[in-house]
Formats: structure tokens, C-alpha cells, sequence
């Protein structure tokens, strides 16, 4: 990749914002580039004091940077200053990549319907995608749209004034997230997430003597953290503890004595193991204390746990984690098995989750976004109103992907959920319940149907002083909360939420809904805040640093080949093994953290490396990704080891594999645009290719001497097609015509009985097929001028004999041209009254044929009186032949 002579420019604005360009700088005394994941994106320009370019730089203009390969960079100037030296007098220009666009000057926003917007609100259960499309892109400029999204957890959001990019970095911070923006045809951006920080990175091999100009190792004496104390927010309800987690077991094997632990919560499925023996040592059993036993092993993959006998515990059951049986001790913590500093190495972590509360939800279905057959899950109707439906219009959804709407025509119709076992106990006999509601019309109440103590609020206080169970409010998301006090203490018992229409008829949606055993209101959460504690203390754990050692080295691009480190494989994020005699280094599993170029003298690089595994959990300098390499080849490309030769027909292009190539496609264009999206790279003119295949006919028409531009999209090493490798790019002139021959025969004899009036000769056997227009068992009949129009010569020969002939008759052998069709040539066999006979019948003709034509030999037969007629055609080479030659342009 090389920064083109008149790559540099400056620009009025962003091409995606409708700028123009001003002016190219001819040179430049610096000019380096660097990315932060999820953060800043930055280029300092360098330039001489009387150079031209100061008339056209000023604060918000754009500085694009253009490359050989296609691909264009934008930044926008955020500032300059001069710089004065002993021997020069120049300026640097510090500008900020297009992911600032998203800084300003909108903020995120929510608009009811009555008009009132608020810029404080929070989301609840919506997944990533959802964030961006519904409210973080609305607020930025509209050429910065949402490309791909691999992540699909559920996210909470408090949003507070955010701009776009503020509430973007919330979003990825929470869910350990890495966005890539990405350049569009045309200046339009994309933003594509990841599920993980330098996920989508290649292996680099630093090896001195080969890439390797210098090196420096510095050690860094930091604690390494081993284990975690989460909790949640402190309240007066108390705060919620990991060692509250309960988990349900899903499947067991008694063969094995494994029991497989996991529970839903947001929507998706956690799993007690986080890593391979994360568990081992510890203790599991019932939630009361009774039937523990020591862990023996623990599976990450499956979430399988080995006790010594899994039949004490049965599916459905919830069990609970324990560090200790005697005296009987509740896991409050989760620590890292794979840590193998000594325990004076070990620090405790206490971590506090100001989002989740102390209490667990035991609504089932809580946020109503699950339906069967249109009913909410675990929630059914009251009398019969008139609508009930699912809605995931975002102005009437709060919490999760979906409402339930509802229309009742009468009073107290409405909706209940499943009844809920409560057990009040003497230290906890308290229960508080919430719903959310959004009215458009009426009055809705809420209450509690108990099973002992009948309805809460009792109906004789709603028929006199209105109570706080009902809400007239519309056009806004209204909270209902009902706290039974030491008057009213629930006693042990089922009990159903209810929300009816009051008094008249009353049209609404619900969204969430809470019943917890508190003396008040807690944060919403859709399950347990134990098991959300587990699962974000086990992913800090998966994105830890669990060596101390940074080594850090000055890499000299200049002196790399794609054979020994190819210049996409310096990305953050990325593998690398390290080879260092000198140092005595010879490591494998650590990851690049960060990287600097310039991009001038690009010998000039800085990268640092961490001993680092799992998932990056911080912000990491990174190097813009870019998905093409140009490799400057005319006659053959090289691909990751294998070789695509490029040959071509008049008019036409063929991409010939001389090698086993595993590619999960091709593209070819005539020009070189800019920079694919990795969409971009498998649509369009593109082929899927399985290894060893030979060719592909492109189907495009290309002209002698025109430049074609060809990219391959290799698989990973595996040979999967699911991953997007490192592209490869290079280019070839089309060479002008070359002959293409076809010659064909059948094996067999074949013989066409009458009366049926036209058949036609299969030809199952090839001589020579230069470029696939002939098939052996597909439309075995057929040569089909797949490549290149022009004038063909058509010949060969007919050996038969006729078997039985009675009365007159007339046979002809034909040459067949479709679509249409016609027949370019007849060549008689037998006429009337001729008598039947045997012999070679040769023929020979030149036609003009279009691309997509297509020959067969055919029998025709006429019977003008008498009996019948059969002809057999003898089979092998030396008797039965079909052969096309390509010998011209037409003229």
C-alpha cells in the first residue's frame, strides 16, 4: 500500500457530507496516522511554513488521504500550529478521523407523542443493533449508517445527555465490544461491530533477522488481579451478591455424573462455567444447604459440571455454588483458576454494579417480548378484549424488543400473568410489585390476585378515593407500583399480577412488569441479579491480563514480503509468536496491543505487545484496517500459495486455477475502486470456488488490452468460508483471442426408433474442452459458446446404419443452433424411395455464433407412407464425432 503522488488533498468537507476538493499538497515533512479502538482517531500532518497548502487549511476542513490500492482515508482538521527550529520553519495540522462526526452537535434523544422530546431516559433490554438504529445514528449525520453487527445481547443504556459517540462508547464498553468504521463507495461510512476487541485480527511472526530491526523488553511489576468480589448497588432493600446465584440444571448424565448448569436471563443463556476448571474444588448443592458435593471438574463448552453422583440433582432443580461445606460457606466470589502466580501475588477485587439491584424479579416473562401464537408467554387474557397483540414499534416499547398492546372495550378487562409462589418469611415478609404502562385512552388499573387474601388494593378502596394503583396519565410511560404494608402483608400463597381497563373501556400498552420480595422498589432486572453478577465478573476474567511483561519493538516494514509478515498482519488485537535469540525470547499466545506508522517512511513503525489473552477489556491503539493488498503482478497473481493465472477471449475473461485454491469467492472489475466493505468482497461479480476447482468463467465482457483488477477472498486456515481473511489484489492486461477447441464422441452405439419426428445425439465423451462450453452429462447434447462471440467452424462425421425400413421414407441429419431455433446445415441420409443403407456421413460448416449459443446434432424423420424406420448411430471416436473450433472475430 503506497500513498499515492496526489493522495494527499484537502477537501471542503467529507465526500458522504457533499465536499468538494480544494487543493493537493505536493509534499509533506510528516505524515503519520493512528486509531484507538472505539476512541479517537488521528493524522498529523507536517508541513513547511511556505508551503501553499496553509491558504487552504482552517479548522473543519477535511484532510483525505488516497493510496494505490483504492482505499481513502478522511480526517477533519481539529487544529494547527506553528513550530519554530533551528533549521526549519514549519506547522502541524492534528486532524480527527470521521468517528468524531458522531461527537456533536446532536444529542440522543427520545420524542413522544404529544411532542415533548427528553434527552435523560434509559433503554432497557435492547440489543446492540437496536441502540444504533433506533437512537445513537439518528443523531448523527446521516451518511453514517449501521454496516454489520455480530453481537446480540441484550444491553441496558442509561442515557444522560449523550451525544452519538458517547453513547456509542457506553454501548461498547458494556458489552466488551470493538466497532470498525468503515469507508463506503460514494463517502458513506458503516459501522461494524465485533464480538470481541481484536477479534477479527491475523497471526504475525516476528522473527530477527527476517523482520525484526530492533528490540526492547521492559518488565512491568503491576499485581495481577485473581479474584473478584461483585456486588451491586447498596440500598436500603439490602444489595445483591454473587452468592445469591442459583442456576438450573438443564440436562444430566448419570453415566458420566455430569450435570449441565445454566439459566436464562435477558434473554439469553448464561452458564455457570466460564473457562475450562473455573469451578473445580468448589462446591454445588440445593439452595437450603442439603446435598452438597465437591466439584471434580468443569467444562466451559457445554457448561458441564462433574460431581461424584449427578442423580441427587434433578433437572429443573436450582442449585447453588458453595467455597466451602464445613462450615457450610456461600460462594461470594469467582477467582482465576488459570492463574499460576503463587497466593502473595493474589489481590481481592471488590467490584460494585450501580445498575443491578438487591432483588430478583419473580415475574415470569417480564418484559413481555416472547409470544406464542400472538399471546405473551406465561401471560393470558382477562374477559375479551378486543385486541391483544405484540408491538415492536419503538416509540411504545421501553424494555426488550417488544409491548403488548391493548385494546379492552369494557371494564376490568385486561391481562394477568402466571401465577407466582411467594413464601414471606419472618426476616423478609415484605413484597413490592411494577408495571409499566404507556395509556392512549381511559383508565387502567393494577392490582395483586392472591389466593388466600383475595385482591390488593382491596376493590372498596378503588370504588371510593381514587389509590395509586391507577393511572389516567397518557401519552407517557407511566410506572404503577403497589407495596403491600405491615397492614396488608402478603402470606404465603400464589399470586397474579393484573392490569384491567377501570371502570370503562381503555386502550394501552404494557412493557415490564416486577414482583420482588423487598419493602420497595428496586431497578427493573428480567431475572436474577446474582446470575448478572456472575456472568460480568466471569467475562472480566476471560479479558484480564494474566502476565506481568510488556515487550515492546521498532518493526521495519520496509523490509517485509508477504511471505514473511504481511503488512495486514500489524493489527492490534492480532496473535503473535516472537522469535528473539538475542533476548532469548521465543513466545507464542501473546497479542499486539498497539501500533504506530508513519506513513512516509513506513520503516518507521512502533508496536507494543502485552501477554495477553481472551478478550481486550480496554481501548488499544490499532491500525485502520484495510482489506486489500495490491501485489503489482501482471500475468498470475499469488494467492496465500496457490497461483490464478488470467487468460482471455475475445470480449471475454477466464480465471484459470492451476493449483488447489481455497477461496470462499473471486471478484474482478474493471476498475480498481475504492476499499470493499467485506460484503463488498463477496458480492457483485463474484464466484463461489470450491478447492480444486480449475476455472471460472467471469461472464463479463472485457476488451484486448484492457486492465481487469482481480481480488480473491481467501478462508481461514481451516478452510471454512465463514471468516474473512486477508484480500489479495492484483491486476493483468487481457490478452487478445486464442483458439478454442471442442471435439466430441459418443461411447456407445445409440439407436433412434421411429415414429418420434426429431432426437437428438448425446455426446458423453470429450477429446479436448478448452473452456468448459461441453458438459458429459448435463445437456450432454450441447456445445454452448460460453465465452467469446465470433466465427466457428462446426464439423464432424455420422457413422450409422439403418435397421428396419418398410414402404418410403425420408432421414435427415441436422446441425442444430438455439435459441430460436434454426439449423445451419442438413446433410441427407436417406430420401424417398431410396432403399435402407449404412455409411459415414461427414459434415462441415462455419458459422457466426453470439455468446450464449448453443449446437446439437439432430435426427429428423419423415414418413411419407409405409411401415417404419429405425437408424442406429455407432458410438467411439473413430466413428461418431461433434467438434467446434474458434477461428475469428466476425467481420
Amino acid at each position: 500500500m503506497i500513498l499515492l503522488d496526489d493522495g494527499l488533498q484537502i477537501w471542503t468537507d467529507f465526500e458522504g457530507a457533499s465536499g468538494t476538493h480544494l487543493y493537493t499538497v505536493p509534499r509533506a515533512a510528516l505524515l503519520e496516522d493512528y486509531v484507538i479502538i472505539n476512541g479517537r482517531e488521528e493524522l498529523r500532518l507536517g508541513l513547511p511554513r511556505n508551503e501553499d497548502a496553509w491558504d487552504h487549511i482552517a479548522k473543519r476542513r477535511v484532510v483525505r488521504v488516497e493510496f494505490d490500492d483504492g482505499t481513502i482515508d478522511e480526517y477533519r482538521i481539529a487544529s494547527y500550529d506553528e513550530q519554530h527550529s533551528a533549521r526549519e520553519y514549519r506547522g502541524e495540522v492534528v486532524c480527527e478521523g470521521a468517528i468524531m462526526e458522531l461527537n456533536g452537535p446532536g444529542l440522543c434523544e427520545l420524542i413522544y407523542d404529544s411532542g415533548d422530546v427528553i434527552h435523560t431516559f434509559e433503554l432497557l433490554s435492547m440489543t446492540v443493533a437496536e441502540h444504533l438504529d433506533e437512537v445513537i445514528l439518528p443523531a448523527g449525520p446521516s451518511w453514517i449508517t449501521r454496516g454489520t453487527v455480530d453481537p446480540t445481547e441484550l444491553v441496558d443504556v442509561t442515557y444522560d445527555r449523550f451525544t452519538p459517540l458517547r453513547a456509542l462508547q457506553a454501548l461498547l464498553d458494556f458489552t466488551v465490544t470493538e466497532r470498525h468504521l468503515i469507508r463506503q463507495a460514494g463517502g458513506a461510512y458503516q459501522i461494524n461491530v465485533l464480538d470481541q476487541r481484536g477479534g477479527a485480527a491475523s497471526t504475525a511472526v516476528i522473527v530477527l533477522g527476517k523482520n525484526l530491526r530492533s528490540a526492547a523488553r521492559q518488565t512491568d511489576d503491576r499485581e495481577t488481579r485473581t479474584r473478584i468480589y461483585p456486588v451491586g448497588v447498596e440500598s436500603d432493600q439490602g444489595q445483591a451478591r454473587l452468592q445469591d446465584a442459583r442456576f438450573i440444571v438443564t440436562a444430566r448424565d448419570l453415566g458420566a455424573d455430569t450435570v449441565v448448569m445454566e439459566i436464562t436471563q435477558r434473554g439469553r443463556t448464561v452458564k455457570a462455567v466460564w473457562q475450562d476448571d473455573a469451578l473445580d474444588g468448589w462446591y454445588i448443592g440445593n439452595p437450603d444447604g442439603t446435598q452438597l458435593q465437591v466439584i471434580l471438574s468443569s467444562v466451559a463448552a457445554d457448561g458441564k459440571v462433574e460431581v461424584a453422583d449427578a442423580s441427587l440433582y434433578a433437572v429443573n432443580e436450582e442449585l447453588q455454588f458453595y467455597e466451602d461445606n464445613g462450615p457450610i460457606k456461600r460462594l461470594a466470589f469467582l477467582e482465576d483458576q488459570d492463574q499460576t502466580s503463587s497466593d502473595t501475588d493474589r489481590r481481592p477485587e471488590s467490584v460494585i454494579y450501580n445498575d443491578l439491584g438487591p432483588a430478583r424479579n419473580l415475574v415470569p416473562s417480564p418484559r413481555l417480548d416472547a409470544y406464542t401464537a400472538g399471546d405473551p408467554d406465561n401471560w393470558s387474557s382477562i374477559g375479551t378484549p378486543t385486541t391483544k397483540e405484540e408491538i415492536t414499534t419503538f416509540a411504545f416499547r421501553d424494555i426488550g424488543a417488544s409491548s403488548l398492546h391493548m385494546v379492552c372495550d369494557a371494564a376490568d378487562e385486561g391481562i394477568e400473568c402466571d401465577a407466582i409462589t411467594i413464601a414471606p418469611t419472618a426476616d423478609n415478609p415484605y413484597f413490592t410489585a411494577w408495571v409499566k404502562i404507556w395509556i392512549v385512552s381511559g383508565r387502567v388499573r393494577f392490582q395483586l390476585d392472591h389466593s388466600v387474601s383475595g385482591v390488593f388494593p382491596p376493590l372498596e378502596a378503588v370504588t371510593g378515593a381514587p389509590p395509586l394503583a391507577i393511572s389516567s396519565v397518557t401519552g407517557r410511560w407511566v410506572e404503577i407500583i403497589i407495596q403491600p404494608g405491615t397492614e396488608h402483608l402478603l402470606e404465603a400463597g400464589t399470586v397474579k399480577l393484573e392490569v384491567r381497563s377501570e371502570g370503562d373501556a381503555a386502550e394501552f400498552y404494557l412493557d415490564g412488569a416486577m414482583l420482588t420480595q423487598t419493602s420497595a422498589l428496586t431497578p427493573f432486572t428480567d431475572g436474577q441479579p446474582a446470575v448478572e453478577l456472575w456472568d460480568r465478573a466471569a467475562q472480566r476474567f476471560l479479558g484480564s491480563l494474566v502476565s506481568t511483561e510488556q515487550l515492546r519493538y521498532t518493526i521495519g516494514v520496509a523490509d517485509l514480503s508477504d511471505l514473511v509478515l504481511p503488512y495486514d498482519a500489524l493489527t492490534v488485537g492480532a496473535d503473535v509468536e516472537v522469535e528473539d535469540p538475542d533476548l532469548g525470547i521465543d513466545v507464542t499466545g501473546i497479542r499486539m496491543k498497539s501500533l504506530r506508522r508513519d506513513l512516509l517512511r513506513p520503516a518507521l513503525v512502533m508496536m507494543e505487545l502485552d501477554a495477553m489473552r481472551g478478550r481486550f477489556t480496554e481501548s488499544a491503539v490499532r491500525r485502520r484496517e484495510r482489506f486489500r493488498v495490491s501485489l503489482s503482478v501482471e500475468a498470475s497473481l499469488t494467492l496465500t500459495g496457490y497461483v490464478v493465472a488470467v487468460r482471455a477471449k475475445d470480449g471475454d475473461a477466464i480465471l484459470v486455477f492451476t493449483a488447489s485454491l481455497g477461496v470462499a469467492a473471486v471478484k474482478w472489475e474493471t476498475s480498481n475502486s475504492a476499499q470493499p466493505s467485506r460484503a463488498d468482497a463477496l458480492a457483485g461479480n463474484s464466484t463461489a470456488v470450491s478447492p480444486g476447482n480449475s476455472r471460472i468463467v467471469t461472464g463479463d465482457q472485457f476488451l484486448p488490452g484492457e486492465t481487469v483488477y482481480i481480488t480473491a477472498v481467501p478462508t481461514d486456515s481451516a478452510g471454512a468460508t465463514g471468516k474473512q481473511g486477508p484480500t489479495y489484489e492484483g491486476s493483468t492486461v487481457v490478452p487478445d483471442r486464442e483458439s478454442i477447441i471442442t471435439r466430441l464422441y459418443h461411447g456407445s452405439d445409440v439407436t433412434f426408433a421411429s415414429p418420434i419426428p426429431e432426437q437428438l445425439l448425446a455426446w458423453d465423451q470429450e477429446v479436448q474442452d478448452d473452456e468448459a462450453y461441453h458438459d458429459t452429462v448435463t445437456n450432454n447434447s450441447r456445445i454452448k459458446i460460453l465465452l467469446t462471440s465470433g466465427r466457428y467452424l462446426i464439423q464432424g462425421s455420422i457413422r450409422y446404419s439403418a435397421l428396419v425400413v418398410v414402404g418410403i421414407a425420408n432421414g435427415w441429419f441436422r446441425i442444430k443452433k438455439s435459441p430460436g431455433p434454426s439449423y445451419l446445415g442438413t446433410v441427407a441420409f436417406l430420401s424417398q424411395n431410396t432403399p435402407a443403407t449404412e455409411g459415414v456421413l461427414p459434415f462441415a460448416l462455419v458459422a457466426d455464433l453470439a455468446k450464449d449459443d448453443y449446437l446439437e446434432v439432430s435426427y429428423l424423420f419423415n414418413q411419407v407412407g409405409g411401415g417404419t424406420l429405425s437408424v442406429k448411430v455407432e458410438g467411439g471416436l473413430d466413428d461418431s464425432t461433434f467438434e467446434c473450433v474458434y477461428v475469428g472475430k466476425t467481420p
